[in-house]
């Protein structure tokens, strides 16, 4: 990152309005990830710490142990650290579902049109929880309960679940205001 780009970074901060971040707290999600990483972890300490071949038709054990990596470690860890990451400053809203979005995205304030609270029901609105695409546009959804339309000038609105959707509203009336 240049010099340029992190002093304008540093700036945007300094004048933010509303800052969010959203932790994944879904039950169900969790309890599936870890179910799968409990059972993960169990066949490798039955295979390659017992020496005891694990199911009918045992993997190789690098096999076993690449799965081990990834659903065994990469994916708790992944959806532990998983934040959905909503600023708005008077100049742009930034969003970034980490860690699927390796940088922040922006809309201009000037391109929107208007953000509003909105009630989110994941499974019925958008088919689950994540980035998903749904009836009413696209989403990015944490959980459920309170969240915001965001309308623009041109296209269709983007729906981000927010625990506090009346203040970023309240953010945004004020930037628009400026």
């Amino acid at each position: 990152m240049n010099n340029q780009n992190l002093i304008h970074k540093l700036d945007s901060q300094k004048n933010l309005l509303y800052s969010e971040a959203q932790p994944c707290k879904q039950p169900l999600i969790w309890m599936l990830v870890l179910g799968i990483a409990g059972y993960i972890w169990y066949s490798v300490y039955h295979q390659i710490i017992l020496g005891i071949p694990f199911g009918s038709k045992p993997a190789p054990d690098i096999i076993l142990i690449i799965i081990w990596v990834i659903f065994g470690v990469l994916f708790p860890y992944g959806l532990f650290k998983a934040r959905l990451i909503i600023k708005l400053n008077n100049e742009n809203f930034y969003y970034r579902y980490f860690p699927l979005h390796l940088n922040e995205h922006s809309f201009p304030i000037r391109g929107i049109k208007n953000i509003e609270p909105v009630l989110i029901r994941p499974l019925f609105h958008f088919g689950g929880w994540g980035i998903r695409y749904g009836f009413k546009g696209k989403g990015y959804i944490m959980s459920g309960g309170k969240g915001i339309k965001v309308s623009f000038n041109s296209g269709r609105p983007v729906y981000f679940s927010a625990k506090k959707a009346d203040e970023i509203v309240d953010a945004f009336r004020k930037a628009i205001t400026r």
